[in-house]
């Protein structure tokens, strides 16, 4: 498929497509080949594609409904046209195709089976659970981080000689670890 039919293909479905606003939960927006778009999955593609490169629409009327509508069906054509040239069947892209599915199934059966749908403690219950094992206290520390070996000792007969900690670490210690 030439790009220019795709361009072509793209308005002559954007056109007939005017009634995305008024469409039911489960109505079809567009068709392309054999795939039909839901209501539903468009919404969702439309929320992923304001986050990328159509991030300029503000309001989302009509118009932007439209085009939005419009990156759906390109982003589906080219699938398709993907697919037609057997792009799909190339080793490289077989095998991201196949860690993008896996990832998609451990996430979720992840969020089925490890995530807790209602956590069961209380603030009470931690806050015991915290003092039980002397977990309820701060420790606040203050570090001079030297270059060298050196450079601590100096830091160290500083200190034991009473000069102020502050005033030392400007001195001695390293600003970026």
């Amino acid at each position: 498929m030439e790009m220019s039919d795709m361009k072509h293909l793209l308005r002559v479905a954007s056109a007939s497509l005017l009634v995305v606003a008024c469409a039911g939960a489960d109505e079809i927006v567009a068709r392309v080949g054999d795939k039909e778009i839901p209501l539903t999955e468009f919404e969702a593609a439309a929320r992923k594609l304001r986050k990328t490169g159509y991030d300029h629409i503000e309001v989302v009327d009509q118009a932007a409904k439209l085009e939005l509508l419009d990156g759906v069906i390109a982003r589906e054509l080219l699938i398709l046209e993907g697919r037609k040239r057997g792009i799909d069947r190339d080793p490289t892209i077989a095998d991201e195709i196949l860690k993008t599915e896996q990832r998609a199934l451990m996430s979720q059966l992840y969020e089925e089976e490890a995530v807790q749908k209602e956590y069961p403690h209380t603030d009470a219950d931690l806050l015991a659970f915290f003092a039980e094992y002397q977990y309820d206290s701060e420790v606040f520390s203050r570090h001079i981080v030297c270059d060298s070996l050196d450079q601590a000792l100096e830091v160290l007969t500083a200190l034991k000689s009473g000069v102020d900690f502050e005033s030392l670490v400007d001195s001695y210690s390293i600003k970026h670890i």
